[in-house]
């Protein structure tokens, strides 16, 4: 069963936060119940703005030096905020 993907599921630091969330449970979870909590964990971020607004806290900035990420992390938080979707 392929799952739509969530715009958070896009950004490298917002996946490897949920892929460590998810960890725990991997072994004893298939391939598609653990899509299925991805996308879900992402739309419960996008959904409260408690969480979004600590994702958006524990961001890293800078994280190539430029500022690029930075920048491609306000889109994608713009976005999710208006409700919108993101395309990397």
């Amino acid at each position: 069963m392929e799952l739509p993907a969530h715009p958070l599921l896009a950004d490298p630091f917002v996946a490897a936060a949920i892929e460590r969330a998810l960890a725990p449970f991997a072994a004893g979870l298939g391939d598609d119940e653990l899509g299925w909590m991805r996308v879900r964990l992402a739309e419960q971020i996008a959904e409260d703005r408690s969480l979004l607004e600590l994702l958006d806290a524990a961001y890293p900035r800078a994280a190539d030096g430029s500022g690029e990420r930075a920048k491609e992390w306000l889109g994608v938080l713009e976005s999710v905020r208006a409700g919108g979707t993101h395309k990397p």
